[in-house]
């Protein structure tokens, strides 16, 4: 053990973080200018550095007005490692939760800071310009926790 000992500072804990992604705000704040089309990429949060993510994924606040509409969720390690083509089209109402891909979910280690992505996997049959989802993530701070020993 070389004289470490294990601090105990709420670290190491699973923890939920979550944030709401306004689809009007990512309209609004789209570079360049125009209408949301399939492979853009709305930042939902930051991830910081020695993370695991755990689990993550979203739930339909506020339907969507796309009415084939998919996305998907990841980090830049893999784009769709939580969420694989979900339907978030007008037709999916609110409370709407995403499932666990087919695969699992693999738990990411981010070694340094990287950020949880949903990127619009399909989108045709009209521009998106409102809806808003909630992102959520299960993460765990990596980050050491050991401190020197007691003499």
């Amino acid at each position: 053990n070389a004289g470490l000992q294990p601090s105990r500072h709420g670290r190491g804990m699973p923890y939920m973080a979550e944030s709401t992604v306004d689809l009007a705000t990512a309209l609004a704040n789209r570079d360049p200018a125009g209408a949301l089309t399939a492979g853009d990429v709305v930042l939902s949060m930051d991830i910081p550095a020695k993370t695991m993510i755990m689990s993550a994924g979203v739930e339909v606040m506020t339907a969507t007005d796309g009415s084939t509409f998919t996305i998907d969720m990841g980090t830049s390690a893999d784009a769709d490692a939580f969420i694989d083509d979900m339907d978030v089209s007008s037709s999916v109402t609110a409370g709407t939760m995403s499932q666990v891909p087919t695969a699992g979910t693999p738990s990411i280690v981010c070694q340094a800071a990287d950020t949880l992505d949903i990127t619009l996997a399909t989108l045709s049959g009209g521009a998106v310009t409102s809806g808003k989802i909630r992102a959520w993530a299960i993460l765990v701070d990596l980050t050491a926790t050991t401190s020197a020993g007691i003499a």
